[in-house]
Parts: C-alpha cells; sequence; structure tokens
C-alpha cells in the first residue's frame, strides 16, 4: 500500500507524485478464506528509498531492465488499487463497501481520478486566443488661458 501525495505544478502543467509512506497488504485468513485484509506496519518512504535505489527490479517481461524499485515506484509502472479516500472518520472504503461493491467503489473512484488528472492537464494552448485591440491613447492637452 502506498501512501502519496499528488501535487498539480501549475508553472509546467504537470502533476508530481510524492510516495510518503510504503507497506505491505496482508490478507487475513479464516479456515482458509479471505476475510479482511490489513497492514502491519509502514514505512516511511523519504528514508527507504536509498536502499530501493540500490535495488533492481526482476521483472518476467523484460529482464535486459536497469529499472530500480524506486524508479519503479515513482515512474508508477505498477498496478493499483483504491483502499482509501479522505473522510471525516479516516476509514477505509471496506468499512462503507463489501464484496462487489467495494470493487465497482474502487473503479469509480479510480475513473473519477483520472477524470479529474485529464481535466487539470489538458492542453489549453490549442484554442485560439481571443483577439485584443488596442485603444488608442489619447493624450491631454492643457487648456489655454
Amino acid at each position: 500500500m502506498l501512501m502519496e501525495d499528488w501535487i498539480f505544478n501549475q508553472e509546467t502543467g504537470t502533476f508530481e507524485v510524492r510516495v510518503w509512506g510504503i507497506a505491505p497488504v496482508v490478507d487475513l485468513k479464516v479456515d482458509g478464506n479471505v476475510v479482511d485484509d490489513y497492514t502491519p506496519f509502514w514505512v516511511y518512504f523519504p528514508e527507504f528509498r536509498y536502499i530501493m535505489a540500490t535495488r533492481k527490479v526482476a521483472m518476467a517481461e523484460n529482464d535486459a531492465t536497469n529499472l530500480s524499485y524506486d524508479d519503479w515506484f515513482t515512474r508508477r509502472l505498477f498496478d493499483s488499487k483504491v483502499y482509501k479516500i479522505s473522510n471525516p472518520r479516516d476509514l477505509p472504503l471496506s468499512a462503507f463497501f463489501q464484496g462487489p461493491a467495494l470493487i465497482r467503489e474502487q473503479k469509480r473512484v479510480d475513473a473519477e481520478l483520472q477524470a479529474k488528472l485529464a481535466s487539470l492537464t489538458r492542453d489549453y494552448s490549442l484554442k485560439p486566443k481571443p483577439v485584443v485591440k488596442k485603444s488608442k491613447k489619447t493624450r491631454r492637452v492643457p487648456a489655454k488661458d
């Protein structure tokens, strides 16, 4: 699980993603059935980053890659799903939804985030700029007595 901030850079019109925490997600099983998942601990990513930058990712599709785990996280090359969004009680989505409804809500939140990202990074430079006519400046001449 990742804890991250998405920051919109207005000067460049791009998003910067800052990963703050990383945690394993463990399935809680009862009689062989998964009943819940939990995160046993969190690691502060900025302090852990030097280790991630020195370890190489082994990818099944491409064994010639030279990516580190830091590259893998910062380039967002992983698959993910939404576990939690900001809410007043600071509860995960699983506290509100169960089963197929949880999966639908995760997909809905993800689609909403992607739409927001697309709307913020839309290229407005292709629209024609309005033509503004400059008015002639009039100079005031002092009256003669």
